[in-house]
């Protein structure tokens, strides 16, 4: 049973009257002192059925290469490991904040009263607590590699999964911007943020880059991803922490129409053979003009014909699903195919599959990292990648920064692969596709 010392039951005493309720049902894990998934999923259920005014978070921490470092320290060395990290965790934070631990070495945390910029000041804390903590155990070559995932649970139209998707993929996204590892935090408030994204908009600064998606099978077709990219004196802001801005305000359909005349300009004097794929924000999926206004620019610009592929996050894929059957009969009628990117922040993305007509999908790292498990995960990459071919999706592997991967890649059957080992993202369409590669397998 848990005691009035334990972290979580600490937190769970200073939350708000209204989701209140017995933990005592809930085990302890004895290795770290903190509740468990199944504690976790009731809390999350709690505040999101309450709808809470005041603002809650939840944030993920994987140990992201802890299975390579019990292999190299041993299980039981391993094991004294995680319940330090677990024990310092539970002196150094706050006692507001409750403490869970899940599967695949993962922590969770959820945090009332907090907001995102708040809950990025703790998480950047809780990464130089766990680094310095493991480091102490750890042969001098190797480190504890983290990912650092938060989402709000403040909100309407919110559910478990979403809130779990939107923190893996932020996950995801704190660990690239531009090729560089971030730090979760940013020395901009938001509001700061919101003024500068919003001065670039007005001015007409947006710039753009391509990066090559290259096939590991034979295609005469060279595909490219259009993408928004962040000024370079904006040197607080990432890419992807400007995209959020731009999405949290209600700008994503304006910067989505103004990339698809971009697309068009450019593959008005591109060969005939390159295709662009580009993402499509929530603020246009559930937009009620921007699907008239595409089928209209089409129209317009005969050009893109069958050379657009649109990308939808998974993410808002789920949080969106209502709008999905008429976003698939429009792009078909248009004659764009549809990529669903991040696929696999959700534990379960195949659930979701027979309410689309996609044609491909873009592995998020959360979905590789359980395929790369030894006796961890449901699958391996080759049955992942099988099953995905089984229900006519061609599978894209991002963020390729380094070469050794590709055999492992193409001997599961990966269909393109995309990333600073093949291509860095550039001002124009300099990639040298080839009809046909050999690949190396040393």
């Amino acid at each position: 049973m848990p005691n009035k010392s334990s972290p979580a039951v600490g937190a769970f005493e200073n939350a708000p009257s209204t989701i209140k309720t017995s933990l005592d049902k809930f085990q302890i894990d004895p290795l770290t002192g903190f509740y468990g998934q199944d504690c976790l999923n009731h809390l999350l259920a709690d505040i999101i059925r309450h709808n809470l005014a005041s603002p809650a978070t939840l944030a993920l921490l994987q140990l992201e290469n802890f299975y390579e470092i019990r292999s190299w320290l041993g299980k039981s060395e391993a094991s004294l490991l995680l319940g330090d990290i677990g024990r310092v965790l539970s002196k150094s934070l706050p006692k507001s904040i409750i403490l869970c631990r899940c599967a695949h070495y993962e922590f969770a945390a959820i945090l009332m009263n907090s907001n995102i910029d708040q809950t990025q000041i703790i998480a950047d804390k809780v990464r130089r607590i766990v680094e310095a903590t493991a480091q102490n155990s750890l042969p001098e070559k190797m480190s504890l590699k983290l990912g650092i995932g938060v989402a709000s649970m403040t909100g309407n139209g919110l559910n478990k999964d979403v809130i779990y998707a939107r923190a893996r993929h932020n996950m995801s996204l704190s660990y690239y911007a531009d090729g560089k590892q971030l730090i979760t935090t940013h020395p901009l408030s938001t509001q700061a943020m919101i003024a500068k994204v919003h001065d670039y908009l007005k001015s007409g600064k947006l710039i753009t880059s391509v990066q090559a998606v290259v096939s590991l099978k034979e295609e005469n077709s060279a595909l490219y991803e259009l993408r928004l990219t962040r000024p370079g004196d904006l040197a607080h802001i990432t890419t992807e922490q400007m995209f959020e801005v731009i999405v949290q305000n209600a700008w994503g359909e304006a910067i989505d129409r103004w990339l698809l005349q971009r697309a068009a300009r450019i593959l008005e004097s591109a060969s005939s053979h390159v295709k662009l794929t580009l993402s499509i924000t929530h603020n246009s999926m559930v937009s009620s003009k921007f699907f008239d206004w595409l089928s209209q620019t089409l129209a317009q610009n005969p050009i893109l014909e069958g050379r657009l592929i649109i990308q939808l996050s998974e993410i808002d894929v789920l949080t969106a699903q209502h709008h999905m059957k008429s976003i698939c009969e429009t792009l078909n009628q248009l004659d764009i195919a549809l990529c669903i990117n991040h696929f696999g922040c959700t534990d379960d993305p195949f659930r979701y599959l027979n309410l689309l007509r996609a044609e491909f999908v873009k592995l998020d790292s959360a979905i590789l990292q359980r395929c790369q498990r030894e006796n961890q995960g449901s699958f391996t990459l080759p049955q992942l990648v099988e099953r995905l071919h089984a229900n006519g999706l061609r599978v894209i592997t991002g963020k390729v920064d380094d070469m050794a991967r590709l055999p492992y890649l193409w001997q599961s059957n990966v269909n393109y692969v995309q990333g600073y080992s093949f291509h860095k993202p550039s001002h124009k369409l300099d990639f040298e596709f080839m009809a046909h590669t050999t690949v190396p397998m040393h």
